[in-house]
């Protein structure tokens, strides 16, 4: 059985949290273009990693 999970570096996780965090500020700020901003950051990295990892696996 293979494993389909993303294989990725501590990049995306950083980003990841980066946009979490944002979208928990937004509710106690009114700087929301940050979280926008932040999570844009994060979803682009996810599919450079997606990209990356499929491309490894079909060679």
């Amino acid at each position: 059985m293979s494993d389909k999970s993303l294989n990725h570096d501590y990049t995306l996780a950083n980003l990841r949290t980066e946009a979490t965090y944002s979208r928990q500020d937004k509710k106690w700020t009114y700087n929301t273009k940050q979280a926008r901003i932040a999570s844009k950051r994060y979803n682009k990295a996810l599919r450079k990693a997606s990209k990356l990892q499929l491309k490894k696996i079909t060679g």
